[in-house]
């Protein structure tokens, strides 16, 4: 193959990929606006409940989050928080081991750690699944505050 028609084959894929992208960059942008409107919904009110104490209400928006995205590694820690602070020690611990293992699947893809905040959401979750195991007298309903543990934004 001569370097001419290199050059034009060349330009035909180039061209390809760019109508490709002008055809998917509206649905890119789309996405990531619904992504966002998601959070405004049901994640970013779910941290404040929860930073203001109302953890049933946290518990709600951020299991309508999760119904949206089942992998978000930062929603299910910040659930785990949420059901701990309820007393709900099980269901605590499922939502703390979730995202371990999410972690793990994020590692394995490639993709890096997720962050709560910022530290690894994994972390965080064996941390506390630690501290569960150090303190099981801990009683949400003796107490007027939750375990020394960090929320993760």
């Amino acid at each position: 193959m001569s370097s001419k028609n290199t050059i034009i084959s060349f330009l035909k894929i180039m061209a390809v990929f760019t109508v490709l992208f002008l055809v998917a960059m509206p649905f890119i942008n789309s996405w990531e606006n619904q992504v966002e409107k998601n959070k405004h919904d049901y994640f970013n009110p779910g941290i404040a409940a929860y930073q203001q104490g109302n953890y049933a209400d946290a518990e709600e928006k951020l299991k309508q989050f999760l119904a949206i995205y089942p992998s978000s590694s930062a929603t299910l820690y910040n659930l785990g928080l949420c059901t701990l602070a309820e007393g709900k020690k099980q269901e605590a611990r499922s939502d703390f081991h979730q995202t371990m293992a999410n972690s793990i699947a994020d590692y394995g893809q490639k993709r890096g750690p997720v962050m709560c905040g910022s530290r690894p959401c994994g972390d965080l979750s064996k941390e506390m699944l630690a501290w569960m195991d150090q303190n099981p007298n801990w009683d949400a309903s003796q107490t007027t505050s939750v375990p020394p543990f960090p929320s993760a934004p």
